[in-house]
């Protein structure tokens, strides 16, 4: 079944759901069903009905992943697009620091998904990105110096300190050149 037919098929107020559902995945890139009461319901809509929000997504080189576990609909790019079997757009290059930054940031952030619940913010010091890069061989001078040299600000409280994720946000867009 095309994805005319199955939007024939809704109600009004499925059409309006479907909508809102696509508009925040295209925003924001993830629904997380324990965020918010409209979250949730977006959440279980989208769910139980992923073939016509993949088939709508595709158009435009998008489709999306239904993680139950953890309670997340996220938004991906299709790899079966464009030149050589790749999506050419909205991707970014990092350097070596970058990916690790990346990498143990995601891993931090896992580790807080599976430990608690999405309905807060998660937050990560830069003693705890410090700890888990000195996993990876990078010293504590390499954190703050990326942090320095790209004029980050940061936010003490107690004995922690944070990265702006507004500054980190402009850094990470002027780099890939957004």
């Amino acid at each position: 079944m095309g994805f005319e037919e199955i939007w024939n098929e809704y109600t009004s107020s499925e059409k309006d759901m479907f909508q809102k559902s696509v508009r925040r995945l295209l925003k924001q890139t993830f629904i997380v069903r324990d965020r918010d009461e409209d979250s949730k319901k977006a959440y279980y809509f989208v769910s139980k009905r992923s073939e016509p929000f993949s088939a709508y997504l595709g158009y435009i080189g998008y489709d999306i992943v239904i993680d139950r576990e953890n309670g997340v609909i996220m938004l991906q790019n299709c790899r079966d697009l464009g030149e050589n079997g790749k999506l050419q757009i909205n991707h970014v290059t990092l350097k070596k620091m970058e990916s690790v930054v990346l990498c143990c940031l995601w891993t931090l952030y896992a580790d807080r998904v599976r430990s608690g619940n999405l309905s807060k913010n998660i937050e990560i010091s830069v003693t705890d990105l410090r700890y888990e890069m000195e996993k990876y061989g990078i010293r504590r001078d390499d954190v703050y110096n990326y942090a320095r040299y790209n004029s980050i600000r940061k936010m003490h409280h107690g004995k922690s300190m944070f990265l702006l994720k507004e500054d980190f946000d402009k850094v990470m867009a002027e780099k890939s050149g957004i």
